[in-house]
């Protein structure tokens, strides 16, 4: 990865590395240990998926902060101007673009309504 940091690959490795090593390890110990010892590869996996889940746990909450930050950041607009900050344009439902010869029930009753017509 150019131009990642060392902080970063630390980061990436601890956040999917480190889960699909102790997968890995948890597989493998599966076959070395032959079942009666079925209790360390489950160990390994379970402990992949409880750092997956702190990963995501993790992240959950930097979303509720940046919400938190967003409500803050209106709050602190309401104070000043007196009114709430106008809200970002939403486009009113889905915009499509169809490609050039696409047939959609709403052109198939247009060209009906016009053969009707001339016809």
């Amino acid at each position: 990865m150019a131009g990642q940091s060392g902080q970063g690959r630390a980061l990436l490795f601890a956040r999917y590395g480190l889960p699909a090593l102790l997968v890995l390890a948890g597989i493998v110990s599966l076959f070395v240990v032959r079942g009666e010892k079925l209790e360390i590869s489950l160990g390994l996996v379970a402990a992949a998926v409880a750092v997956l889940s702190l990963n995501v746990f993790y992240r959950i909450g930097l979303a509720g902060d940046t919400e938190r930050d967003s409500e803050e950041a209106s709050r602190d607009y309401y104070e000043e101007h007196g009114e709430w900050p106008p809200e970002a344009a939403r486009p009113e439902g889905r915009q499509w673009t169809l490609p050039e010869g696409i047939a959609t029930p709403e052109s198939t009753a247009a060209d009906r309504s016009r053969e009707r017509s001339d016809g």
